[in-house]
């Protein structure tokens, strides 16, 4: 937080202040071009410009007297269906989420074996949570190919 603090007072403030709040690309554009040497395409300096770049939305509806979503084109749906992140995707059903997303708790270097405790963990949320609630596993990026491309067949049927 600290460096996303100094990076938008002492970097970015130059392409900010004074300029119209209207300007949302044209001030998005600057910034990245000025970061991108330093930053590449990710991480804290996107994190940051990103917040600018929603402040400046925020901040031209109440100019304009317009929520955001009408200024980027209107509605396009009625609602949003959310799934939830957490161990336990049957607690998010009870509080009426579409789906939940678990942390899968075994990878490549557990073997055949993670793979038999994944598809059991995921045989007893199913059963807990029923066919018409979304199952979905976070694999944190710790699954290569070969584990992935056993483990989903195993997982399918579930």
């Amino acid at each position: 937080m600290k460096w996303a603090v100094l990076l938008s007072k002492n970097i970015l403030t130059v392409f900010i202040e004074g300029k119209c709040v209207s300007d949302i690309k044209l001030i998005h554009d600057q910034m990245l071009s000025a970061t991108l040497y330093y930053s590449g395409s990710g991480g804290l300096v996107m994190n940051t410009i990103s917040c600018v770049d929603l402040a400046l939305w925020d901040l031209f509806g109440k100019v304009v007297g317009l929520p955001v979503y009408k200024l980027l084109g209107g509605a396009v749906r009625d609602e949003i269906q959310f799934y939830a992140t957490g161990a336990r995707p049957d607690l998010a059903k009870e509080m009426g989420f579409i789906g939940g997303k678990m942390p899968t708790h075994w990878g490549p270097h557990d073997g055949d074996a993670g793979i038999r405790k994944d598809a059991a963990m995921v045989a007893d949320m199913r059963e807990k949570c029923g066919e018409d609630f979304w199952l979905m596993l976070d694999c944190w990026m710790s699954q290569d190919v070969n584990y992935a491309t056993k483990t989903g067949p195993r997982l399918r049927a579930l």
